[in-house]
């Protein structure tokens, strides 16, 4: 991935931050607004309940590149905790996202949380 922001969460400011950081994100894409509204939904749910019950949270966007004519944007919710895994706002997020993931690495979790991009070839 090709990570363009990178946003520590410590408190419900950052909440704020990571949505707007999000939307921008999706914007600058060409996503739709609806598009924009379902993806920083979902981050800002995921990040919340992340947020909520650990601590080193950090938020990370950027692209994924998965061939010459596919990209995806991919938002990555990082937690030390397992807390987030069978949550509401994971069923919540899949619904806005057609892809949410959970990965276990190390010490942690990572939520990833991806959107295809569509663009011309």
């Amino acid at each position: 991935m090709k990570e363009v922001v990178k946003v520590t969460l410590e408190n419900e400011m950052d909440l704020i931050l990571a949505s707007k950081r999000t939307m921008k994100l999706a914007e600058l894409c060409g996503l739709s607004l609806t598009i924009q509204t379902a993806m920083a939904t979902a981050v800002s749910e995921i990040a919340r309940c992340a947020l909520s019950v650990g601590q080193n949270t950090s938020l990370e966007l950027g692209i994924i590149t998965l061939s010459p004519n596919k990209k995806q944007l991919s938002a990555r919710v990082c937690n030390i905790i397992d807390t987030c895994v069978n949550t509401e706002a994971i069923i919540f997020a899949k619904r806005l996202i057609a892809e949410v993931k959970t990965i276990k690495n190390g010490s942690g979790y990572k939520i990833l949380l991806n959107q295809d991009l569509k663009f011309g070839t």
